[in-house]
C-alpha cells in the first residue's frame, strides 16, 4: 500500500512539536502495517477553518498527483478538516480516484464502509463544533481586554513595545527611538524621496526594523 502522509498546524511557532509528533504517529501506523511511504504534504501555520483542503498548497499539489498513492493517512481528522463540508467534498475525491483516508489514531475512521463514513460524518460535526467554540473564546476574551483598557494581543505595531501594567493585563506603550525614526522617515517620503531608496538606506545602516529584521 503506497501511502502519503498529511501533516497540518495552525499556528507554528519556534516552541511548536506537534508537527514532528504528527509524523512520528503516522510513520509509526504506517511501519506497523508494512505500508510504504511516497511522501509528506506538510501544511503549518494554516487554519483547517478557514481553508478549505483544496486551498492548502502542500495538501492541493499532492491532490493531483492521485496516482501516485493509495490512501492519505493523518494523525487525526481535525487535522485534514474542520468542516462536514469539506470532509464531505473529500470522501467524493476519495471514492471517485479510489484513494482511502485513514487516521492514525482514531480506529473508527473507515471510509470503506457506510458505517464508517456516518461515524466520521459526526467526528466532523463535533470537530467543526469545536472550532466554533474556539473562535467565539477568542472573540470574547479580545472584546474583554479592549474593555479593560488592554492591548488585546496580536502582531506589535513598528514603533510601540508590549509592556505589562500593575493591574494585570498588557499595555503598549511608545518607543522613543522608533517613533523618532518614523517621524524623519514621514518627512522624507513627504519630501519626494523614494520608499526604495529609504529602505536600502536603513539596511545599509544596519538599523533594524519591526522584530529586529531587516527592511523591505
Amino acid at each position: 500500500m503506497r501511502a502519503l502522509i498529511y501533516v497540518r498546524l495552525s499556528n507554528l511557532t519556534d516552541a511548536t512539536t506537534s508537527p514532528e509528533r504528527q509524523l512520528k504517529v503516522c510513520r509509526d501506523y504506517l511501519n506497523n502495517r508494512g505500508w510504504g511511504e511516497v511522501g509528506v504534504a506538510e501544511d503549518l501555520d494554516v487554519s483547517a477553518g478557514k481553508y478549505p483542503p483544496t486551498e492548502r498548497k502542500a495538501l492541493s499539489a499532492w491532490l493531483e498527483r492521485h496516482e501516485e498513492y493509495d490512501v492519505i493517512v493523518f494523525w487525526r481528522l481535525d487535522r485534514l478538516v474542520r468542516s462536514v463540508i469539506d470532509l464531505s467534498d473529500l470522501i467524493r475525491w476519495s471514492q471517485k480516484h479510489s484513494v482511502n483516508l485513514v487516521s492514525a489514531t482514531e480506529s473508527h475512521f473507515d471510509l470503506s464502509t457506510s458505517m464508517g463514513r456516518a461515524i466520521a460524518t459526526m467526528v466532523a460535526v463535533f470537530a467543526e463544533m469545536e472550532l466554533e467554540a474556539i473562535k467565539e473564546r477568542t472573540r470574547q476574551s479580545y472584546e474583554h481586554r479592549v474593555q479593560l483598557g488592554n492591548w488585546p494581543g496580536g502582531r506589535v505595531p513598528f514603533g510601540y513595545e508590549p509592556f505589562k501594567r500593575p493591574d494585570k493585563g498588557w499595555g503598549l506603550r511608545p518607543v522613543p527611538e522608533q517613533v523618532k525614526l518614523i517621524h524623519e522617515l514621514q518627512d522624507r517620503i513627504l519630501a519626494g524621496e523614494r520608499p526604495f531608496t529609504l529602505v536600502a538606506e536603513l539596511n545599509e545602516k544596519g538599523i533594524p526594523g519591526p522584530k529586529g529584521k531587516r527592511w523591505r
